[in-house]
């Protein structure tokens, strides 16, 4: 291949024309971000993502080792474009919101890289997925699922961007931090208290800022999406 007409050999597969063009967006010479090589003993930052299927809210979760006494949470509804072009792409979840919810977790896991890239850049960061199809998108990029996979390849771009020594593990759901608040929205929707842990979690955060994804007009363009994750723009 020359790197510009695309392979039509029948064993050069869709997956991997779209695994050349990533790779060829994220090396590419000019944009390839210089850095700065530390050999620390730091401890990684601990980040968290949930959602959940009722009204689609997503809590972020943020605890810096190095600055323990502050806790950073963030708790959004997942954009109602976002939802609508998930349903747009995949059958799975046009009319079924139990496969909605893979589509809002993953947006959670994009969501801490674009809400947190100033606490994120340049440390080592553990990110903690309950969602089993999330957690196997974040990990290899791919999913049978359109509409995961296509949230999917802003969070690998993302992951990419800032520098960042990331490394994505499931937790069962009762270990999860942002559990707690992301069930708070569809406890109360069903007429509950909402969750036991509410106000203890409440009591614990220490900064709240609103959740960052990219814009409904900024979602096609993914080269200028890692531009400015990177800073290049």
């Amino acid at each position: 291949m020359d790197g510009r007409t695309p392979c039509t050999s029948v064993a050069w597969t869709a997956e991997l024309e779209s695994a050349r063009l990533f790779l060829e967006m994220i090396l590419h010479r000019d944009r390839l971000p210089q850095r700065v090589v530390e050999f620390q003993d730091s401890p990684p930052i601990i980040v968290y993502s949930d959602a959940e299927g009722c009204n689609f809210h997503v809590v972020l979760v943020a605890w810096d080792p190095l600055d323990p006494k502050r806790i950073h949470s963030t708790n959004g509804q997942c954009p109602l474009w976002l939802r609508e072009h998930a349903r747009s792409l995949s059958p799975d979840v046009r009319n079924d919101d139990n496969g909605m919810i893979n589509v809002v977790e993953m947006a959670g896991a994009l969501a801490l890289l674009t809400t947190f890239p100033d606490l994120l850049r340049g440390r080592l960061v553990f990110m903690y997925q309950d969602n089993s199809t999330a957690f196997h998108c974040a990990v290899t990029g791919n999913c049978h699922d359109a509409a995961v996979r296509d949230v999917g390849a802003r969070f690998h771009l993302a992951a990419a961007s800032p520098g960042i020594g990331l490394w994505v593990e499931w937790v069962n759901t009762k270990a999860q931090l942002a559990d707690a608040p992301s069930r708070i929205h569809e406890w109360k929707t069903h007429g509950g208290p909402g969750h036991e842990h509410e106000t203890s979690f409440s009591d614990m955060i220490t900064d709240i800022r609103p959740i960052v994804l990219p814009a409904e007009r900024e979602w096609p363009d993914q080269l200028a999406f890692l531009d400015q994750m990177r800073g290049c723009k």
